[in-house]
């Protein structure tokens, strides 16, 4: 996935700080998943992710509005972009995270 990102980024005009840590982190939410849900779909990975990329990212000293925006992007990437999820009215942040 890094590698496609990276040939993203080289084609489109798009932040690095926040396509490649969402590249790499992007599926970190499965292992919680499957022993959460007993499966690693993508609907459970979008709840499960971002609370766990959150930490590492500012750990990584990450500015907080990419790590909040790479944890949008983890909530939402099911079905290639598209959420199965629904977005808050009042924040367009995804709700159930």
């Amino acid at each position: 996935m890094l590698a496609y990102a990276e040939q993203i980024l080289a084609g489109e005009t798009a932040d690095p700080r926040v396509v490649v840590p969402a590249a790499i982190l992007h599926d970190i939410g499965i292992r919680q998943a499957e022993a959460k849900y007993g499966s690693g779909a993508g609907t459970y990975q979008e709840i499960e992710g971002p609370p766990i990329a959150r930490p590492i990212l500012q750990r990584a000293g990450i500015e907080p509005e990419v790590v909040e925006h790479v944890c949008r992007i983890i909530a939402t990437i099911t079905a290639l972009g598209t959420s199965t999820r629904r977005n808050s009215a009042s924040s367009g942040t995804p709700t159930g995270w």
